[in-house]
């Protein structure tokens, strides 16, 4: 019979825990507290190590919370809470609102919600796209609910920053014509190298529903000039976002990284230069309801067209 392994102190657990994941070692404090002291130099090299840190182990199952925007604590790691503080002298590590948005999503792509339904959004676009259109880009795909159901058996590209999420999606999709990447939208090349191939056979689809409003103002500009400048002329834009009539609403994922967008104003930036022709547009409630909350959205189509007026 194999003797049982000696039960690690909290702290123990913890350094235990970083070893196998991360190869790293923790520093036992006196109080029994386990604390990292980063590697980086500079104080946007040690926010993006220690987020980099937090979001792997959310990934793996940790109850991991960041508190005052820069002291993340470690709970249930055996009896007692573990704290992993930034430990670089002189340095500010404060996580800004994308940031913990980037732990919140990796935390909630996690989680087993079951089989996902996809949104009333997707069912709307699915009966719109033109038959002549034989790829679909999805733009914020999340737990991928919605890439098949407007793909209705198109090859299919979803695309999202959460490193969970793609991982989730390609073992769920494996064998289908459903790939999955991990992008950047704030990071042109990003885009780019994702999409390497995808315009090849003449106009796409993209869809986007619930991420134009969840990106910065500096990633939005990088992902239109992106659809300005790489879309093939007859692609069709698809989008669908909160709006500023929704920002009083009470949401149902709590708080976090939201912008609320003027439809006519986002029209006008991504159109820059004659680019899109808008070909429908609503906005309102009751066009994305879910559970308990009706949040007032729009809705955009838009069709890219040659600047230049050559067919």
């Amino acid at each position: 019979m194999r003797p049982a392994e000696p039960e690690l102190a909290p702290a123990e657990h913890a350094r235990a825990i970083f070893r196998e994941l991360f190869e790293r070692e923790l520093h036992v404090e006196q109080d029994g507290t386990a604390t990292y002291v980063p590697r980086g130099t500079t104080p946007d090299a040690v926010r993006t190590e220690l987020l980099d840190l937090v979001c792997a182990l959310v990934a793996h199952g940790h109850d991991v919370q960041v508190l005052e925007r820069s002291r993340v604590v470690w709970h249930g790691v055996g009896a007692d809470a573990i704290a992993v503080v930034p430990g670089a002298p002189g340095l500010t590590t404060a996580f800004d609102d994308l940031e913990l948005a980037r732990v919140h999503w990796t935390r909630f792509y996690g989680q087993d919600r079951g089989v996902p339904q996809p949104s009333p959004f997707a069912a709307w676009v699915a009966q719109r796209v033109p038959a002549s259109l034989g790829t679909v880009i999805e733009l914020g795909c999340g737990n991928g609910r919605d890439t098949a159901v407007v793909a209705q058996g198109r090859r299919a590209l979803g695309m999202d920053y959460s490193p969970t999420a793609i991982e989730r999606n390609r073992a769920a999709w494996a064998g289908s014509r459903l790939d999955f990447a991990q992008v950047d939208v704030s990071d042109a090349e990003s885009l780019a190298a994702a999409t390497a191939g995808w315009f090849d056979d003449g106009p796409v689809a993209v869809y986007s529903r619930f991420f134009v409003h969840a990106i910065s103002d500096e990633a939005e500009a990088t992902l239109l000039a992106f659809l300005r400048e790489s879309l093939p002329t007859g692609s069709v834009v698809y989008l669908e976002f909160r709006t500023e009539q929704d920002a009083s609403t009470p949401k149902v994922f709590g708080e976090h990284y939201r912008r609320f967008v003027d439809p006519d104003a986002l029209v006008a930036r991504l159109s820059a230069g004659d680019h899109f022709v808008l070909e429908h547009a609503e906005r309102g409630h009751g066009l994305a309801v879910y559970k308990d909350e009706d949040p007032y959205v729009a809705r955009l189509v838009l069709t890219k067209v040659d600047p230049t007026g050559a067919p």
